[in-house]
């Protein structure tokens, strides 16, 4: 295609893409109950107004009560972030709840906006004009996992963007410090991103670690005394120390829609309340530990190819893609929306496939991609009795399949003599 063209296709249909999709899904969505961004809300007013911790169940009901009297809500979700993430949602709390809501919708808006330039601009280095910014950012705003974190009021697309800054960090070297604030306000939010430090070190990356714990302690010691005495240990117990197997408090990790490994084990196991027997009645002992070994199995096979030489031209961009993939696969829940942090790995392996001519790999890739955009119905009374069951779990084996290729990908030492042309997208 022509550079020219190509690049103010691009342009039209982006702008195209954000009408529809904000005069849909923001004006339509705002007058909506949000899921998730009420316990932001609700946990940062119980923190800083009532001086109480959201973690112990008492305090809950109380907020609870406010959300019930206030917003009309029916159900309010339980606060699973860590403390130090209660005051950037306390930033949410000093305005009025739709307000508020409005105003993460909006925010949501223009980060999936974001995304787009500094992943297939900043991070691949393409242009405007090449195919998969224009496929991409078609595929980005039909995306189902997207509009449902709209929907819910969630932080994905936040993380999403910390996420990419630091990666993109990596791969521009900036300074250490750089590096690790994205990273450290990531870990802050949900935790898991700190399974990145495996990249980092791979990549002897020391002081953007030391500067990404530096940065993690002095966020945690300045906003505990801005927080409710006894806060930590509230978390440690309810939310922390909660393995596999376990439900949270209001959140049944077995539940349909959650896609882990966590959640398929269990409902394979144990069954789901009374609308399925288990499929399988192993051991005690081997059910407790299963969720253990098979996660540490898919961690251990990503860190032993994560390791190997620095041998391929883009492999920073395929860690990073193995590593959004086992975060979704490990982690004890992980919905729908969770899936908007697997986008950087779909694109990266289309990208992978296309210049490495591995054109037999597409029609796997655009089911996987075709399969994860979907509004797909996990609780579908058909998927309720013996094998069926497994197939709550379809998005799961999707991302597993990726996880595989981008794995492949990394391990094959002739990749490059499949006819790689840079820049070719």
């Amino acid at each position: 295609m022509n550079k020219k063209i190509g690049s103010l296709f691009f342009i039209a249909l982006t702008a195209l893409l954000v009408y529809r999709f904000t005069v849909r899904y923001y004006f339509g969505e705002a007058r909506e109950n949000a899921i998730d961004f009420p316990s932001y809300y609700y946990a940062a007013k119980l923190t800083f107004e009532l001086n109480k911790s959201p973690y112990a169940t008492a305090n809950w009901n109380i907020a609870e009560k406010q959300y019930g009297s206030k917003s009309g809500g029916e159900i309010l979700y339980p606060f699973l972030y860590p403390p130090p993430s209660l005051p950037f949602f306390g930033l949410f709390a000093r305005l009025e709840y739709e307000s508020a809501k409005r105003l993460m919708l909006g925010l949501n808006h223009l980060m999936a906006f974001a995304f787009i330039p500094l992943f297939f601009f900043g991070i691949l280095k393409l242009r405007p004009h090449n195919l998969l910014p224009i496929a991409g950012t078609f595929y980005l705003y039909n995306f189902f996992p997207l509009i449902l974190t709209l929907y819910t009021g969630q932080v994905n697309l936040l993380i999403l963007l910390l996420t990419c800054l630091t990666w993109l960090g990596v791969k521009d070297k900036w300074h250490p410090f750089w590096i690790a604030l994205p990273l450290a306000f990531s870990i802050v939010l949900k935790l898991y991103p700190i399974l990145f430090f495996i990249i980092l070190f791979v990549r002897r990356e020391y002081k953007t670690i030391l500067f990404t714990i530096a940065i993690l302690v002095i966020v945690s010691l300045v906003s505990t005394p801005f927080l409710p005495h006894g806060i930590w240990l509230d978390w440690i117990e309810n939310v922390a120390s909660k393995g596999y197997l376990q439900d949270l408090p209001g959140v049944a990790a077995g539940k349909p829609a959650n896609q882990s490994i966590n959640a398929l084990l269990m409902r394979t196991m144990f069954g789901l309340n009374v609308r399925f027997d288990p499929l399988i009645s192993p051991p005690v002992w081997l059910a407790q530990i299963s969720p253990y070994l098979l996660c540490g199995l898919v961690g251990l096979i990503s860190l032993a190819v994560t390791w190997r030489p620095q041998s391929v031209e883009n492999n920073l961009d395929l860690q990073f893609g193995i590593w959004l993939t086992v975060i979704f696969m490990v982690a004890p829940i992980s919905w729908d929306h969770h899936l908007v942090l697997i986008l950087p790995a779909i694109y990266v392996a289309f990208r992978e496939a296309l210049d490495g001519k591995m054109y037999f790999a597409l029609p796997i890739l655009m089911g996987i991609a075709y399969l994860l955009a979907l509004n797909f119905d996990f609780n579908n009374p058909l998927f309720r009795e013996g094998w069926r069951t497994l197939l709550i779990s379809a998005k799961l084996y999707a991302v597993a399949v990726l996880w595989l290729f981008l794995l492949a990908i990394s391990s094959w030492p002739n990749r490059l003599q499949l006819g790689k042309t840079k820049g070719s997208l």
